[in-house]
């Protein structure tokens, strides 16, 4: 008696699942076939469940998030996050660091994005990145690091670091640091390419980085990065190429356009200021001459040379 009464359980409740599930397939059947009329075409499926979501969440948005928003995220914001900026990222520059300054980062800009600033980002200087410098990095050069500073870094200002500068990127020398300069990379900007600034990187030395050389990167040479001859590779020279020459070598103030070392100037001897010594304010010797040959107040000692000569003459005068 158990056993059939929960076998009847069972069959009833497989009816019970089996003939809703049935009924709804025989309705979904009627249903796609509602619409059909007797010659079997089916017309009214125009208006139907399927067809009516032709504008459901893509077509019939007015003004979907993509399209027609006049305002957008990333156009029409007059004032973005990257442009329109009157104070730029790093100092007091009139344009910001990007676009829509009076003068972007990188062309326009009458102050440059790092100097130029008429406040420097560290001390007291005028315009410069670290010290006095009036308009440079880390010299005074008066043209700014990008463009359309008196001398841009790249093409507009007079000494660009490039091309027809009168000052150079980084210092005051009156060519810039590679071509069409009226002086040349290495040699004829009145100023060496690093320190030549008015005032140095570091103190209130007037041109050195690093103690008071008028125009030196490390000692207080008046004209010289490294090597200040007639004027350093750095300083002063009058020719365009960046070789040694022998009327003033490469790091001198070199007439000659030629990479030779010429007897009378050569780059070692004979240059009025050397890397180390004659340097007006000199961070080793002060020197007034060189620290390797032909100083007036030489290294060498000359003694042992005349000790020699008289001993040969004094044996002259034996035989």
């Amino acid at each position: 008696m158990r056993k059939l009464l929960i076998l009847t359980l069972l069959v009833s409740a497989m009816v019970g699942i089996t003939l809703p599930a049935m009924a709804g397939v025989v309705k979904n059947n009627v249903d796609e076939y509602k619409n059909v009329d007797k010659y079997g075409n089916v017309d009214e499926l125009k208006n139907s469940d399927i067809d009516r979501v032709e504008s459901p969440n893509v077509k019939e948005i007015g003004n979907s998030n993509v399209n027609e928003r006049e305002d957008s995220n990333v156009e029409e914001r007059e004032s973005s996050n990257v442009e329109t900026s009157e104070s730029s990222d790093v100092g007091e520059h009139e344009n910001s660091n990007v676009k829509e300054n009076g003068n972007s980062n990188v062309n326009e800009r009458e102050s440059s994005n790092v100097e130029t600033s008429e406040s420097s980002d560290v001390g007291e200087r005028e315009n410069s990145n670290v010290n006095d410098h009036e308009n440079s990095n880390v010299e005074t050069s008066e043209s700014s690091n990008v463009k359309e500073n008196g001398n841009s870094n790249v093409n507009k200002r007079e000494d660009s670091n490039v091309e027809t500068s009168e000052s150079s990127d980084v210092g005051e020398r009156e060519s810039s640091n590679v071509k069409e300069n009226g002086n040349s990379n290495v040699n004829e900007r009145e100023n060496s390419n690093v320190e030549t600034s008015e005032s140095s990187d570091v103190g209130e030395r007037e041109n050195s980085n690093v103690e008071t050389s008028e125009n030196s990167n490390v000692e207080t040479s008046e004209s010289s990065d490294v090597d200040e001859p007639g004027n350093s590779s750095s300083g002063k020279s009058e020719n365009p190429n960046n070789v040694d020459e022998p009327g003033n070598s490469s790091s001198e103030k070199s007439e000659n356009p030629n990479s030779v070392d010429k007897p009378g100037n050569s780059s070692i001897d004979k240059r009025e200021n050397p890397k180390v010594d004659k340097f007006v304010n000199s961070n080793v010797d002060k020197s007034e001459n060189s620290s390797v040959y032909k100083y007036e107040n030489s290294d060498v000692d000359y003694g042992i040379l005349t000790k020699i000569l008289d001993k040969i003459k004094s044996l002259d005068k034996i035989f």
